[in-house]
């Protein structure tokens, strides 16, 4: 009984195995991404965000990025009252190709 399971789902294996290759290989070039099109323009980090997935309206993070500092305020009593959180700096790309984490 074991034998037969064990050969059934060998057989299940190679069979969804099997489906599921393909020629992944193409003779097509390879298509230019959106970072190839964005390489040529300066980046541009200074800015407000404010975080997405906050449980409530009235308080929140912040981030504050300008001249390669970034601070994060906690925000709560409906925007009346901020609070530093952190504060960083960082080197910013000079393009959208140089990667800004490294």
């Amino acid at each position: 009984m074991n034998r037969k399971l064990a050969t059934a789902g060998l057989a299940l294996c190679l069979i969804l195995s099997g489906c599921a290759s393909g020629n992944i290989y193409t003779d097509a070039p390879p298509r230019p991404s959106a970072i190839d099109d964005m390489a040529a323009e300066p980046v541009d980090l200074t800015g407000l965000g404010r975080q997405s997935n906050s449980r409530g309206d009235d308080f929140y993070q912040e981030a504050v990025t300008e001249d390669c500092v970034v601070t994060i305020n906690w925000v709560t009593n409906n925007g009346d009252t901020k609070s530093v959180y952190r504060v960083g700096r960082f080197q910013a790309p000079k393009d959208a190709a140089q990667p800004s984490i490294r």
